[in-house]
């Protein structure tokens, strides 16, 4: 079957013929347009934002359910008695035990590079840095 132009393939409304004929009412079909509507309006909304503002919206975002899920975490070990390992998240060694064995927490040579943070470090404000340009 050749289609001419603007014609409509019958696979392109298949699954209307599908669909059994008491959910197409007209509640149905209004609650459809407007939910494709309200749709429209957060795809024109994302479409009009700088790549790098989603990008530190969504860092935010999950930042701040790392914050809930910590605290939860904490709360949690905090009823049950748990002793909480030395080093913090994911069970780090401390700065004392890593710094004796040359590790993350070892002194490095002054210079360029201890000036410059390091990406995805916290700044003093509690921030990620992220080579973001100020």
């Amino acid at each position: 079957m050749d289609l001419g132009e603007g014609d409509i393939s019958p696979k392109e409304y298949e699954y209307l013929l599908g669909m059994p004929m008491w959910s197409v009412t007209e509640e149905r079909v209004e609650a459809l347009i407007e939910e494709m509507r309200k749709k429209k309006q957060v795809r024109d909304v994302l479409e009009r934002k700088d790549v790098h503002a989603l990008w530190v919206e969504d860092l935010d975002a999950l930042e701040e359910v790392l914050t809930k899920h910590e605290a939860q975490e904490e709360a949690d070990r905090l009823a049950h008695g748990v002793k909480r390992s030395e080093g913090g998240r994911r069970g780090r060694k401390g700065a004392k035990g890593a710094a004796a064995k040359g590790g993350a927490g070892a002194k490095k040579p002054a210079g360029k590079e201890a000036a410059q943070p390091k990406k995805g470090a916290a700044n003093a404000q509690g921030k990620l840095n992220f080579g973001e340009k100020k």
